[in-house]
């Protein structure tokens, strides 16, 4: 069997889905509240914060810089609109017990709860003198920190469907003897990597329109009654040579592949903390 190696295509895919993969984690590494080193993981700044999300502003712990843990407090500071914002969150035993914020030597009020493990969020009753307008830019200047559950959801579907099927085309590039351009469907003339995409696409719009993070039930079942059909097709291809079974097995491989990357995306971002 012709190896991975030996198909220079194989090859150039693998490698852009390790760039991608590698990319995506260090992107979310950064930008996850769990890995933050800071013991204030985010800071919420806005009037009205438990009635509107409107005219905010989040500052995420990794641009919060903090003096060494005494026991007793966190003390840390960030540079906002050209002025310092110092925050003090005290705790005993496991819980917090009270914050303050000074903003350019001015206090505000404020608020400490406990975010992911053993980090304090910290909410700011106060829009700080910034007006509505400047939020919106700032808020635009990294979308990242403002987006809800849903939408981390949607792009994790988004790209497991594009991991999925770079992983599928490499595969095909690596074990069939033929480039992958030319694996034709009998008179339809559709190329087989074309029918995993339509697959995993298909696969991707039924995952997120029912709102499960897998396409098929969870459970050793469903994973053996698919890599059945698989087996079935691939027999059918080389004993019988049936026309759509070749077809019809990339295709059953390719949801299986797009149903095992959307399971390690899915525990991924709850991993990083962007969705609970």
């Amino acid at each position: 069997m012709t190896t991975v190696f030996k198909k220079p295509f194989a090859w150039v895919t693998a490698l852009i889905m390790i760039v991608l993969l590698a990319a995506s984690a260090i992107f979310l590494l950064r930008t996850s509240p769990r890995f933050s080193t800071a013991p204030i993981a985010s800071v919420l700044i806005g009037n009205d914060w438990k009635t509107t999300f409107t005219n905010y502003i989040r500052i995420s712990g990794n641009d919060v810089t903090c003096q060494p843990d005494d026991g007793k407090e966190w003390a840390c500071q960030v540079m906002v609109e050209g002025k310092p914002l110092e925050m003090t969150v005290s705790y005993s035993n496991q819980s917090l017990t009270g914050c303050s914020v000074s903003y350019g030597g001015q206090a505000v009020a404020c608020e400490a709860t406990l975010g992911n493990g053993w980090q304090a969020n910290l909410l700011i009753d106060s829009d700080l003198g910034i007006s509505p307008a400047r939020m919106a830019e700032l808020r635009s200047q990294n979308l990242l920190l403002y987006m809800n559950e849903s939408t981390w959801l949607l792009l994790g579907v988004a790209f497991a469907a594009v991991i999925a099927f770079l992983l599928t085309l490499m595969l095909l590039g690596a074990l069939n003897k033929k480039t992958v351009a030319n694996l034709f469907i009998p008179q339809i003339r559709l190329p087989v990597w074309a029918l995993s995409l339509v697959t995993i696409v298909a696969a991707s719009i039924v995952s997120r329109a029912t709102g499960m993070l897998l396409l098929l039930p969870l459970g050793v079942g469903g994973s053996l009654i698919l890599g059945v059909v698989i087996v079935w097709f691939n027999n059918l291809h080389k004993k019988r040579a049936v026309a759509f079974a070749h077809p019809a097995m990339w295709a059953a491989a390719s949801l299986a592949i797009f149903w095992g990357v959307n399971l390690v995306t899915a525990f991924s971002l709850l991993i990083v903390g962007v969705v609970d």
